[in-house]
């Protein structure tokens, strides 16, 4: 019979109840940190959401909306987006510090890679939410850089239309950065760090023994 531990909820279970050593705690505490940003950047990203208009004509307008008349508007969307370039930089100096003290080889190795994944999907989430005012800098942003995934080989053209939403950069476009914003990256970013705290549960419980 497979043991408890090595089920997802025992291994995450096991992680939470077992002792951190000191030499240990600044790291594990640095990537608590970033999780608890990321629960701030859903947060205030709920809040914004009930009042954004993804639409091409209401967009802008509805972002002006919440920085000057809804209570707190702007202090809200303020937090989400300053959280947004802090967990960006936390990410990084925590890949910085796992390069430095070489605990991506071995059993930390498919972390690492996890580690470089959600770096990735920091990136696109941080890059959609500016895009989503859906102002003249925006739509020239959006145009640039789906302009640069047509230039990818083999996929870039199949890429470029299905972000596009057709040949040209419309309502469909802002739609389809939306929904990659509040739903595919975010969902996609809790199986990857569900899966982590899974196999970092896995190594310190083979650490340990059990």
């Amino acid at each position: 019979m497979r043991r408890r531990e090595d089920s997802l909820l025992g291994a995450t279970w096991s992680l939470l109840r077992t002792p951190i050593p000191p030499e240990r705690q600044g790291a594990f505490a640095f990537g608590w940190l970033i999780l608890v940003l990321f629960a701030v950047q859903a947060m205030t990203g709920i809040l914004l959401s009930l009042y954004y208009e993804a639409a091409p004509a209401t967009a802008a307008a509805s972002v002006r909306l919440i920085m000057r008349d809804v209570d707190s508007g702007w202090l809200v969307r303020g937090i989400h987006h300053w959280n947004s370039n802090l967990i960006v930089a936390l990410c990084l100096m925590q890949l910085f510090r796992t390069l430095v003290t070489g605990s991506y080889r071995g059993r930390g190795a498919i972390s690492w890679y996890i580690g470089w994944m959600l770096l990735v999907l920091t990136f696109v989430e941080a890059f959609s939410g500016e895009l989503l005012i859906w102002d003249g800098e925006a739509y020239a942003n959006v145009t640039h850089a789906i302009e640069a995934v047509d230039g990818l080989p083999l996929v870039g053209p199949m890429i470029g239309g299905i972000l596009r939403g057709g040949t040209e950069v419309t309502g469909y476009t802002l739609s389809r950065i939306h929904t990659t914003h509040v739903l595919l990256v975010p969902w996609a970013g809790i199986v990857l760090v569900v899966v982590h705290l899974w196999l970092f549960g896995r190594r310190r419980l083979a650490r340990s023994g059990r």
